[in-house]
């Protein structure tokens, strides 16, 4: 989602399709299930932006307000 922000910001009227891993999404939601979370779609989709974000950065800063979901998003990545 954040780069398809960014993209929209950039290229106004461009509405690119949000990258898609179904197979992966599954992975993480039996991760996240195991983890003794609830696999909530929105929980699923910062586990894979974090990826995302990861496969074109050497290195990111998850911020955010207390209980936002930081370091169960980092440490399910991990595990999946």
């Amino acid at each position: 989602p954040i780069f398809l922000r960014l993209i929209q910001d950039l290229f106004p009227g461009i509405r690119p399709e949000p990258f898609k891993d179904p197979k992966f999404e599954r992975v993480c939601s039996k991760v996240v299930r195991e983890r003794g979370l609830q696999p909530d779609p929105g929980f699923i989709v910062k586990v894979v932006g974090l990826l995302d974000i990861l496969y074109v950065r050497h290195c990111c800063f998850i911020i955010g307000p207390t209980g936002c979901g930081k370091t169960e998003t980092w440490k399910s990545l991990l595990e999946a």
